[in-house]
């Protein structure tokens, strides 16, 4: 490039600014072809490298509280069915009477239909 030039395309897991500066995308991210872009990895997915164009899935039965994250030490086991937390993630608690939920990964138990309910804790259906 010249001086006063402006760049047209970036290296991989660069994003052009508007500037004509190319930045690497920090990690937690990933450059978006589509969007032409850095975007934050999406829960269940971290990065731990910069100028990436993948995030890494944490390993299976595992995920992240939320995005943007940038280990796999931050990868928790998923709460299974017939459990939830406020994250998804451990530590789990047993859905109560009367609530069942057959997914991990949950936030909340699902009520039963209206004059029905559970014959214990932990229901996952």
């Amino acid at each position: 490039l010249r001086i006063g030039e402006t760049r047209e395309t970036c290296g991989p897991g660069q994003a052009l600014q508007d500037d004509g500066f190319c930045v690497r995308c920090p990690v937690g991210s990933r450059y978006s072809e589509t969007d032409k872009a850095c975007e934050l990895c999406p829960r269940g997915y971290y990065q731990d490298e910069e100028a990436q164009t993948e995030c890494k899935a944490c390993l299976t039965g595992y995920g992240t509280e939320d995005e943007s994250r940038t280990s796999a030490s931050e990868c928790i086991a998923k709460c299974e069915p017939g459990t939830y937390s406020e994250s998804g993630l451990e530590s789990c608690i047993a859905c109560p009477s009367g609530t069942y939920q057959p997914a991990s990964y949950q936030t909340s138990c699902v009520s039963c239909p209206q004059g029905t309910t559970t014959s214990y804790v932990g229901a996952k259906n």
